[in-house]
């Protein structure tokens, strides 16, 4: 798949399963913020995650989401202002993967840190 093409609903599903077994309800998510336009109104990141041990850089598949753009740099780029976009990020993520599961608010069943 090239970068920041649209997915089906099927890859959309299978993208969505692939994250809620690697990030059970819970899971800590973590961002790293890489830059922040002149403007101030957009930043670059990673979106990462502990599993089994080991660092799993998200940002491809988070981008799949359409939860930011991935930029040439395979890092994730999100726009605004005025809020912490980090969990802003690892909200939305949350909300696609946990929406409909019963969860009160299905954006935090992820908790998010900052690196």
């Amino acid at each position: 798949m090239t970068r920041n093409t649209k997915i089906t609903v099927a890859e959309r599903v299978e993208i969505i399963r692939d994250l809620i077994a690697i990030l059970p309800e819970g899971t800590t998510v973590y961002t790293v913020i890489h830059a922040v336009a002149s403007s101030g109104m957009s930043r670059t990141m990673t979106v990462f995650a502990v599993v089994n041990g080991e660092v799993r850089n998200l940002n491809y598949r988070v981008a799949q989401l359409g939860i930011g753009t991935l930029t040439k740099n395979d890092q994730i780029r999100v726009s605004g202002t005025g809020m912490d976009m980090g969990f802003h990020v690892v909200y939305s993520l949350s909300r696609a993967l946990y929406e409909g599961t019963g969860s009160t608010d299905a954006g935090y069943s992820l908790n998010h840190r900052w690196l």
